[in-house]
Protein backbone atom coordinates (compact mmCIF):
# COMPACT_ATOMS: atom_id res chain seq x y z
CA UNK A 1 0.00 0.00 0.00
CA UNK A 2 1.53 3.46 -1.09
CA UNK A 3 0.72 6.76 0.71
CA UNK A 4 0.67 10.16 -1.35
CA UNK A 5 1.89 12.13 1.39
CA UNK A 6 5.43 12.51 0.95
CA UNK A 7 6.49 13.52 4.65
CA UNK A 8 10.24 14.75 3.89
CA UNK A 9 8.65 17.67 1.86
CA UNK A 10 8.13 20.35 4.78
CA UNK A 11 4.32 21.61 4.64
CA UNK A 12 2.63 24.33 6.09
CA UNK A 13 -0.24 22.87 7.55
CA UNK A 14 -2.15 23.49 10.50
CA UNK A 15 -2.10 21.22 13.76
CA UNK A 16 -5.53 19.16 13.00
CA UNK A 17 -4.07 18.34 9.37
CA UNK A 18 -0.66 17.08 11.33
CA UNK A 19 -2.45 14.86 13.63
CA UNK A 20 -4.53 13.26 10.88
CA UNK A 21 -0.90 12.43 9.16
CA UNK A 22 0.62 11.27 12.14
CA UNK A 23 -2.51 8.77 12.68
CA UNK A 24 -2.24 7.82 9.33
CA UNK A 25 1.82 7.23 9.59
CA UNK A 26 1.25 5.36 12.59
CA UNK A 27 -1.55 3.13 10.93
CA UNK A 28 0.62 2.32 8.22
CA UNK A 29 3.52 1.13 10.32
CA UNK A 30 1.39 -1.25 11.81
CA UNK A 31 -0.05 -2.65 8.69
CA UNK A 32 3.47 -2.97 7.15
CA UNK A 33 4.76 -4.54 10.50
CA UNK A 34 1.79 -7.21 10.91
CA UNK A 35 2.37 -7.84 6.68
CA UNK A 36 6.23 -8.67 8.06
CA UNK A 37 4.90 -11.23 10.55
CA UNK A 38 2.24 -12.71 8.57
CA UNK A 39 4.70 -12.89 5.65
CA UNK A 40 1.94 -12.05 2.83
CA UNK A 41 -1.43 -10.04 2.75
CA UNK A 42 -4.13 -12.81 2.08
CA UNK A 43 -5.84 -12.11 -0.67
CA UNK A 44 -9.41 -13.20 -1.95
CA UNK A 45 -10.59 -16.96 -1.63
CA UNK A 46 -9.68 -18.66 -5.60
CA UNK A 47 -11.58 -20.63 -7.48
CA UNK A 48 -11.72 -24.23 -5.65
CA UNK A 49 -10.04 -26.58 -7.34
CA UNK A 50 -10.79 -29.85 -9.15
CA UNK A 51 -11.48 -32.87 -7.34
CA UNK A 52 -8.27 -35.37 -6.95
CA UNK A 53 -8.27 -39.42 -8.02
CA UNK A 54 -10.83 -41.57 -6.06
CA UNK A 55 -9.00 -43.16 -3.02
CA UNK A 56 -8.85 -46.70 -2.26
CA UNK A 57 -11.85 -48.01 -1.30
CA UNK A 58 -12.08 -48.64 2.73
CA UNK A 59 -13.21 -52.10 4.41
CA UNK A 60 -16.54 -53.00 4.46
CA UNK A 61 -18.62 -52.03 7.16
CA UNK A 62 -20.49 -54.15 9.43
CA UNK A 63 -24.05 -55.61 8.08
CA UNK A 64 -26.81 -53.05 8.93
CA UNK A 65 -30.21 -54.64 10.77
CA UNK A 66 -33.22 -56.44 8.61
CA UNK A 67 -35.62 -54.11 7.50
CA UNK A 68 -39.42 -54.45 8.62
CA UNK A 69 -40.83 -57.84 6.72
CA UNK A 70 -42.78 -56.71 3.13
CA UNK A 71 -46.44 -57.39 3.12
CA UNK A 72 -47.31 -61.07 1.96
CA UNK A 73 -47.83 -61.90 -1.61
CA UNK A 74 -50.28 -63.45 -3.27
CA UNK A 75 -51.58 -67.18 -2.39
CA UNK A 76 -50.05 -69.31 -5.36
CA UNK A 77 -52.36 -71.44 -6.90
CA UNK A 78 -52.98 -74.97 -5.89
CA UNK A 79 -51.10 -77.82 -7.51
CA UNK A 80 -52.30 -80.61 -9.16
CA UNK A 81 -54.39 -83.08 -6.84
CA UNK A 82 -52.22 -86.41 -5.88
CA UNK A 83 -53.75 -89.72 -6.40
CA UNK A 84 -56.37 -90.83 -4.32
CA UNK A 85 -54.89 -93.44 -1.55
CA UNK A 86 -55.96 -96.99 -0.59
CA UNK A 87 -59.11 -97.23 1.28
CA UNK A 88 -58.49 -97.06 5.33
CA UNK A 89 -59.83 -99.89 7.49
CA UNK A 90 -63.08 -99.64 8.61
CA UNK A 91 -63.56 -98.12 12.21
CA UNK A 92 -65.53 -100.07 14.88
CA UNK A 93 -69.13 -99.55 15.42
CA UNK A 94 -69.97 -96.55 17.84
CA UNK A 95 -72.67 -97.34 20.94
CA UNK A 96 -76.29 -96.75 19.90
CA UNK A 97 -77.43 -93.03 21.10
CA UNK A 98 -80.46 -92.38 23.89
CA UNK A 99 -83.84 -93.44 22.16
CA UNK A 100 -84.88 -90.22 21.31
CA UNK A 101 -88.54 -89.05 23.01
CA UNK A 102 -91.71 -89.94 21.81
CA UNK A 103 -93.25 -87.72 19.43
CA UNK A 104 -96.90 -86.20 20.48
CA UNK A 105 -99.76 -87.87 19.41
CA UNK A 106 -101.79 -87.01 16.10
CA UNK A 107 -104.86 -84.72 16.15
CA UNK A 108 -108.24 -87.62 16.99
CA UNK A 109 -109.76 -88.47 13.24
CA UNK A 110 -113.08 -87.19 13.34
CA UNK A 111 -115.80 -89.11 13.91
CA UNK A 112 -117.52 -91.31 11.27
CA UNK A 113 -121.22 -90.65 10.18
CA UNK A 114 -123.62 -92.76 12.00
CA UNK A 115 -125.02 -96.07 10.88
CA UNK A 116 -128.92 -96.64 9.69
CA UNK A 117 -131.05 -97.02 12.38
CA UNK A 118 -131.94 -100.59 13.11
CA UNK A 119 -135.53 -102.57 13.28
CA UNK A 120 -137.18 -102.20 16.64
CA UNK A 121 -137.02 -105.60 18.35
CA UNK A 122 -139.72 -107.10 20.14
CA UNK A 123 -140.51 -105.73 23.30
CA UNK A 124 -138.89 -107.49 26.14
CA UNK A 125 -136.78 -106.57 29.66
CA UNK A 126 -133.62 -104.90 29.52
CA UNK A 127 -130.51 -106.48 31.04
CA UNK A 128 -126.66 -105.56 31.70
CA UNK A 129 -124.08 -106.70 33.57
CA UNK A 130 -124.52 -104.79 36.90
CA UNK A 131 -123.26 -101.21 36.62
CA UNK A 132 -124.29 -98.02 34.47
CA UNK A 133 -121.59 -95.53 34.38
CA UNK A 134 -122.59 -91.89 34.14
CA UNK A 135 -119.52 -88.80 33.17
CA UNK A 136 -118.04 -87.12 35.99
CA UNK A 137 -119.21 -83.92 33.91
CA UNK A 138 -122.55 -84.21 32.99
CA UNK A 139 -123.68 -84.55 29.61
CA UNK A 140 -127.31 -82.74 29.54
CA UNK A 141 -130.00 -84.14 26.69
CA UNK A 142 -132.69 -81.84 25.87
CA UNK A 143 -135.05 -84.77 25.79
CA UNK A 144 -137.03 -85.09 28.87
CA UNK A 145 -137.00 -89.14 28.50
CA UNK A 146 -133.12 -89.28 29.00
CA UNK A 147 -131.83 -89.78 32.40
CA UNK A 148 -128.83 -87.91 31.18
CA UNK A 149 -127.32 -87.04 35.40
CA UNK A 150 -126.52 -89.45 38.49
CA UNK A 151 -124.19 -88.78 41.08
CA UNK A 152 -123.87 -90.12 44.93
CA UNK A 153 -121.67 -88.16 47.55
CA UNK A 154 -121.13 -86.54 51.15
CA UNK A 155 -121.78 -83.14 52.12
CA UNK A 156 -121.20 -81.58 55.24
CA UNK A 157 -123.80 -79.77 57.48
CA UNK A 158 -123.47 -76.82 59.39
CA UNK A 159 -125.22 -73.58 61.36
CA UNK A 160 -122.24 -71.75 60.67
CA UNK A 161 -120.64 -69.02 62.72
CA UNK A 162 -118.04 -70.94 65.59
CA UNK A 163 -120.50 -73.66 65.93
CA UNK A 164 -118.18 -76.95 66.65
CA UNK A 165 -119.61 -80.65 66.67
CA UNK A 166 -119.26 -83.82 67.95
CA UNK A 167 -121.28 -85.50 65.07
CA UNK A 168 -121.62 -83.61 61.60
CA UNK A 169 -122.37 -85.67 58.50
CA UNK A 170 -124.43 -85.95 55.03
CA UNK A 171 -124.91 -87.79 52.39
CA UNK A 172 -126.88 -87.66 48.89
CA UNK A 173 -127.96 -89.43 45.39
CA UNK A 174 -128.66 -87.02 42.56
CA UNK A 175 -130.64 -88.50 39.67
CA UNK A 176 -131.34 -86.35 36.73
CA UNK A 177 -132.66 -83.06 38.59
CA UNK A 178 -133.93 -85.22 41.84
CA UNK A 179 -131.59 -85.02 44.63
CA UNK A 180 -131.96 -87.35 48.23
CA UNK A 181 -130.54 -86.69 51.19
CA UNK A 182 -129.91 -87.25 54.57
CA UNK A 183 -127.66 -85.71 57.54
CA UNK A 184 -127.76 -85.90 61.19
CA UNK A 185 -125.44 -83.18 63.46
CA UNK A 186 -124.87 -83.04 67.42
CA UNK A 187 -123.74 -79.58 68.74
CA UNK A 188 -121.35 -79.39 71.12
CA UNK A 189 -120.69 -75.57 70.79
CA UNK A 190 -123.46 -73.38 68.82
CA UNK A 191 -121.00 -70.46 69.45
CA UNK A 192 -122.59 -67.83 66.67
CA UNK A 193 -123.68 -69.88 64.52
CA UNK A 194 -128.04 -69.89 63.66
CA UNK A 195 -130.66 -71.39 66.14
CA UNK A 196 -132.90 -72.24 62.85
CA UNK A 197 -131.31 -72.63 59.92
CA UNK A 198 -128.56 -75.37 58.22
CA UNK A 199 -126.84 -74.90 55.18
CA UNK A 200 -124.23 -76.63 53.27
CA UNK A 201 -126.76 -78.54 50.99
CA UNK A 202 -124.73 -80.03 47.90
CA UNK A 203 -126.66 -78.38 45.41
CA UNK A 204 -128.70 -75.30 44.95
CA UNK A 205 -132.52 -75.66 45.39
CA UNK A 206 -134.54 -75.09 42.34
CA UNK A 207 -136.22 -71.44 42.10
CA UNK A 208 -139.60 -73.25 40.66
CA UNK A 209 -140.31 -74.12 44.16
CA UNK A 210 -140.82 -71.95 47.42
CA UNK A 211 -140.03 -74.69 49.52
CA UNK A 212 -139.16 -78.38 49.39
CA UNK A 213 -140.32 -80.34 52.79
CA UNK A 214 -137.92 -82.05 54.67
CA UNK A 215 -139.14 -85.29 56.85
CA UNK A 216 -137.39 -84.56 60.83
CA UNK A 217 -135.99 -88.31 61.51
CA UNK A 218 -135.39 -87.48 65.49
CA UNK A 219 -134.20 -84.36 67.65
CA UNK A 220 -133.30 -83.87 71.05
CA UNK A 221 -132.02 -80.71 73.46
CA UNK A 222 -133.82 -78.04 71.19
CA UNK A 223 -133.14 -74.63 73.09
CA UNK A 224 -137.50 -74.19 73.59
CA UNK A 225 -140.84 -77.09 73.81
CA UNK A 226 -142.46 -77.83 70.77
CA UNK A 227 -145.23 -79.37 69.61
CA UNK A 228 -144.43 -80.04 66.50
CA UNK A 229 -141.00 -79.25 64.44
CA UNK A 230 -141.04 -79.20 60.18
CA UNK A 231 -137.65 -78.65 57.96
CA UNK A 232 -137.48 -77.59 53.96
CA UNK A 233 -135.38 -76.66 51.48
CA UNK A 234 -134.94 -72.93 50.88
CA UNK A 235 -136.14 -71.72 47.57
CA UNK A 236 -132.74 -70.83 45.85
CA UNK A 237 -130.25 -71.36 48.33
CA UNK A 238 -128.67 -74.15 50.19
CA UNK A 239 -129.98 -73.76 53.26
CA UNK A 240 -132.47 -75.54 55.01
CA UNK A 241 -134.94 -73.62 57.54
CA UNK A 242 -136.39 -74.92 60.67
CA UNK A 243 -139.75 -74.22 62.06
CA UNK A 244 -142.06 -75.46 64.64
CA UNK A 245 -145.51 -74.93 66.76
CA UNK A 246 -145.83 -73.72 70.18
CA UNK A 247 -148.02 -75.95 73.03
CA UNK A 248 -150.73 -72.36 72.53
CA UNK A 249 -149.84 -71.92 68.75
CA UNK A 250 -151.80 -73.29 65.60
CA UNK A 251 -149.53 -71.62 62.86
CA UNK A 252 -145.63 -72.49 62.22
CA UNK A 253 -143.17 -70.11 63.74
CA UNK A 254 -139.50 -69.28 63.38
CA UNK A 255 -137.10 -69.04 66.25
CA UNK A 256 -133.58 -70.33 67.56
CA UNK A 257 -134.01 -73.69 68.38
CA UNK A 258 -130.75 -75.12 68.31
CA UNK A 259 -128.36 -75.19 71.37
CA UNK A 260 -124.86 -76.54 72.53
CA UNK A 261 -126.23 -80.63 73.10
CA UNK A 262 -128.77 -80.05 70.09
CA UNK A 263 -128.87 -82.94 68.24
CA UNK A 264 -131.55 -83.66 64.89
CA UNK A 265 -131.37 -85.70 61.75
CA UNK A 266 -133.43 -84.56 58.47
CA UNK A 267 -133.99 -86.57 55.59
CA UNK A 268 -135.84 -86.10 51.94
CA UNK A 269 -135.62 -84.48 48.42
CA UNK A 270 -135.67 -81.71 46.28
CA UNK A 271 -135.04 -80.90 42.85
CA UNK A 272 -131.58 -78.63 41.89
CA UNK A 273 -131.67 -75.50 40.35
Amino acid sequence: MTSSIDPSKPEHINPQTLDVRNNFLHAKNEILALQAVIGTVVGPTGPAGTNGAAGAAGPTGPAGTNGAAGPTGPAGTNGAAGPTGPAGTNGTNGTNGAAGTNGTNGAAGTNGTNGATGPTGPAGTFSFAGQIAFPAVQNPSADPNTLDDYEEGSWTPTVGGTSTYLVQYGEYVKIGLLVYISMRILISSVGTGSGYIIQGLPFINSSNTFASGLSIGTFNLLSMSVVSLFAYAQSSSDQIILQHIAFSGNSAQINSLLNNGTSISISGNYYRH
